[in-house]
């Protein structure tokens, strides 16, 4: 990575940088993979930035900042004691393939791995974006494909040993 970024905990301050990011990154990544109503449907007003910072209140969250700006966040959840799960992960589309994810990443595994943690999973859809940054990241395929959501795209899991 050849730019100065720092990672730290999320505050409810960060909510409306963090949903610029998401709006930002899903219509770009999941172009072709939701319809065009769904990702044009998704808009930042005072409710959205009001339930992600409720969302902020009760889980954790890291964001990557370049010159003091919210350029990538990644939300974690707790599915079994030794083990954590990144819920979501995205970097602003202008600072994607720059190792911001990847930085991110290896902060959040060794900070859990200094709390004990065993292993992160992270779930992403079969045929998106993600499945190559998982893989070159060290993540393994670990489960077979699952149906969510009303579009019914098929998931898989990534494993990754925090030692």
């Amino acid at each position: 990575m050849n730019m100065n970024v720092t990672i730290r905990h999320a505050v409810a301050a960060d909510a409306a940088a963090i949903k610029r990011v998401h709006i930002k990154t899903y219509r770009l990544s999941y172009k072709g993979f939701l319809p065009d109503n769904v990702l044009d449907a998704l808009v930042m007003d005072r409710d959205v930035i009001e339930r992600t910072r409720r969302y902020l209140e009760k889980t954790e969250c890291f964001v990557a900042l370049y010159q003091k700006r919210v350029v990538a966040y990644a939300y974690l959840v707790y599915p079994k004691p030794d083990c954590f799960e990144i819920n979501a992960l995205y970097v602003e589309p202008t600072f994607q393939r720059q190792g911001i994810g990847s930085f991110m990443l290896q902060t959040i595994f060794q900070e859990k791995k200094d709390l004990g943690f065993k292993k992160g999973l992270a779930w992403t859809w079969r045929d998106g974006p993600a499945v190559p940054f998982y893989q070159k990241t060290g993540f393994l395929n670990v489960f077979g494909v699952q149906k969510i959501g009303e579009f019914q795209m098929p998931i898989v899991l990534f494993e990754k040993q925090t030692g």
